[in-house]
């Protein structure tokens, strides 16, 4: 039976606590981009074409996101889980779609859980009624994005995920700016948040690994890759 890079990656997660877990920046930095081109072919079967890979490696080594570019069925989707599985990284995709809402995309908080949490801390004498209203908006209580559930990730376990977005240009408008502050900074502002500032993420220098296969904000610097079919 053939199982896609997609199938691999997500065996590779469920071992993950059992697998040797490699940082392909270091190792592009440390190592040049033939250790990363051995690696991903010898661990997935993928082979990297030379443009594709020059901007993969830039991109690596200047944390930028890297954009690929293409027609259907030239790669550009392959290339990314053959990373992921490659490095035994933590994967989590958003895929821009007509009809996607804000929520799905970004957050949600939990409304019905905070109202449980205040009636009961209240009834049980645990808390005062103004401490329960403002404990109400702890981060237990916040559902997260697939986007901000990486960075999420990154910020608890110090392990640094990859993200894919694909068709970027679907997602609404009201989400650019958003992700221009997480993109760049690391991090993202909650309002009500109680905890960590009112952040979730991180910081500059911890940035997730971050793919896309359509246009990024103009202000926001990229690398910018193309990929043939084949």
């Amino acid at each position: 039976m053939q199982w896609s890079w997609a199938a691999r990656a997500l065996v590779s997660l469920t071992v993950y606590s059992y697998c040797r877990v490699i940082d392909p920046r270091l190792l592009v930095r440390e190592h040049g981009r033939d250790a990363l081109t051995e690696l991903v072919a010898r661990e997935s079967g993928y082979i990297f074409q030379l443009r594709p890979l020059k901007d993969l490696c830039q991109a690596l080594k200047s944390g930028m996101p890297l954009l690929a570019e293409g027609e259907r069925g030239g790669g550009k989707t392959e290339m990314i889980d053959a990373l992921a599985y490659a490095c035994n990284r933590p994967y989590f995709e958003l895929q821009g779609m007509d009809g996607l809402k804000l929520n799905d995309i970004l957050f949600e908080w939990d409304e019905q859980g905070q109202n449980n949490f205040v009636v009961q801390a209240v009834a049980s004498k645990e808390l005062h009624l103004h401490e329960a209203r403002r404990q109400q908006w702890r981060k237990e209580f916040l559902t997260l994005g697939e986007v901000l559930k990486a960075y999420d990730y990154l910020a608890t376990t110090g392990v640094v995920p990859i993200v894919k977005l694909d068709e970027f240009e679907k997602l609404p408008q009201a989400c650019q700016a958003f992700f221009y502050q997480l993109f760049t900074d690391g991090h993202a502002s909650i309002p009500r948040l109680s905890e960590n500032n009112g952040h979730i993420g991180v910081g500059k220098t911890q940035v997730a690994l971050r793919m896309t296969r359509a246009r990024l904000p103009s202000e926001l610097p990229s690398v910018n890759s193309s990929l043939a079919n084949g």
